[in-house]
């Protein structure tokens, strides 16, 4: 790309897993579980970002831009019930929703081998069957071990509120997720 031209590739994966005893029926993918079931459940969730950046002003150590992009959030969730401990039915469920993403960012690198990077970015859509808001935000420190190489580590935070219109019933999801990861990146030259 020319010289304010970006092209970025991100992954990000989430995996929780609990248990609860409930106190009312609950309906998940055609299975109803009891009130005072216990549900032990694993929510699975893979968030994929393409984005191509501008960036509209630059110095000698930093630059600010827009983006525009896609995220792919592949869900999965998969519960199992037992009541007094017979069990009483597993269901899964696992769907990919694409949502695109317009998004702000900024670099500054305090030497030639150690940079900071925060990016936000945000989209409410509706496509086809899915209706879903997407926040994302980033704050990471990079160090560049090799001339295309570096290491860091990053505090990202993403809230998904999606509503999925099945035709038959709606699934609403509001979804939480923060934290610190590494992060390993590559520079096309």
């Amino acid at each position: 790309f020319a010289n304010r031209w970006a092209l970025n590739l991100a992954y990000s994966a989430y995996g929780v897993s609990g248990d609860k005893n409930i106190s009312t029926p609950f309906k998940h993918v055609g299975i109803t579980y009891p009130g005072n079931a216990f549900l032990k459940t694993d929510h699975d969730i893979d968030l994929f970002i393409l984005s191509i950046d501008y960036a509209i002003r630059r110095t000698d150590t930093s630059e600010w831009g827009v983006g525009l992009g896609l995220h792919a959030i592949d869900f999965g969730f998969d519960i199992k019930g037992s009541l007094n401990d017979v069990s009483i039915g597993e269901s899964s469920e696992d769907f990919l929703a694409p949502l695109p993403n317009i998004r702000l960012f900024g670099h500054h690198a305090f030497s030639s081998k150690l940079l900071a990077t925060a990016a936000i970015g945000w989209l409410g859509l509706e496509i086809d069957k899915y209706d879903g808001n997407l926040l994302v935000g980033a704050v990471a420190l990079n160090y560049s071990f090799s001339d295309r190489w570096s290491l860091g580590i990053n505090y990202q935070f993403t809230d998904i509120d999606l509503d999925i219109d099945n035709g038959i019933n709606e699934d609403s999801y509001e979804i939480d997720l923060s934290g610190f990861g590494l992060v390993l990146s590559y520079r096309i030259p």
